[in-house]
């Protein structure tokens, strides 16, 4: 189980999308939601869940972090999620979750975004903190190999006058030496062999969503349980993606009896009505 934490300042949609698929499975779970405002409407939307939520004003996350870093120590969280945070991160969470922080950019693609933030190998993290960070100029470089002070403002900005350019010796030139060409070829026992990706072990494959059918279903059957099952298919591939595999096969066998019940009644109905009219 990998915990994560929510950092928000506005209404906490994608915070309520991300507890909604994930707190139902075995995989990810929202453990602590920390809003920088007194009354934001996240507090009361994740109530309903049950979700620990924090209320930490702007001054006090400046001032002292020891505490906010203390308690996501203490709920294990390895992700912090920022959905709308209006804030600022204290320079020792920063430090401590650095490649381990992720921005939400909508309820929709919020489980995908933590999901992938949770996967991204350690080595990935390290080398995007290190794009962030803005090269040393060769000047500063010297500097510190020389152990001087560097001042920015004594900097040379024009460059050195031009010498006289000296008379170039008649002569042949020197022919360069060609470069051996190397021939790359491949080992002997991958030539034409096929590179084949095979799935992971022991992972089951995502249930039937039975979508065409639900949608088939509502529009030339019976509405009202088409729509049920047109529910249902929608919820089979966003609990496979939470990891809760046993919700969505439940999620995918009570879609295929709605449309089976839609089916039925729009065979009745359409059955019925003939004679209901004769009769009228």
């Amino acid at each position: 189980m990998k915990n994560i934490a929510i950092f928000a300042s506005g209404s906490g949609e994608s915070a309520r999308r991300v507890v909604s698929l994930f707190n139902e499975g075995n995989r990810i779970r929202v453990s602590l939601v920390v809003t920088d405002r007194e009354n934001a409407e996240i507090i009361e939307l994740l109530q309903p869940f049950g979700i620990e939520t924090v209320f930490m004003s702007r001054e006090r996350l400046r001032d002292d972090a020891s505490e906010l870093l203390a308690l996501l120590k203490e709920r294990g969280v390895e992700l912090i999620a920022l959905d709308d945070f209006k804030g600022i991160l204290p320079e020792s969470v920063e430090s401590e979750y650095a490649g381990k922080v992720v921005t939400l950019t909508g309820p929709e693609e919020a489980p995908i975004e933590v999901v992938n933030a949770l996967e991204r190998p350690a080595a990935a993290r390290q080398e995007i903190n290190l794009e962030k960070k803005e090269p040393k100029s060769v000047d500063e470089e010297w500097a510190e190999t020389l152990k001087i002070d560097f001042d920015e403002s004594r900097v040379r900005t024009t460059p050195p006058p031009i010498p006289s350019a000296q008379p170039t010796p008649a002569g042949p030139t020197p022919a360069q030496p060609a470069s051996p060409q190397v021939n790359a070829t491949a080992p002997n026992g991958m030539q034409g062999t096929p590179f084949n990706p095979t799935p992971a072990q022991g992972e089951s494959p995502m249930p039937s969503t039975y979508m065409i059918w639900s949608v088939l279903a509502t529009v030339f059957c019976c509405f009202i349980p088409g729509i049920v099952a047109i529910i249902f298919s929608s919820q089979v591939s966003t609990r496979y993606i939470a990891g809760d595999i046993q919700g969505a096969r439940q999620a995918s066998d009570r879609a295929q009896i709605w449309i089976i019940v839609s089916f039925v009644l729009g065979l009745l109905t359409s059955t019925l009505y003939l004679p209901i009219m004769l009769i009228s």
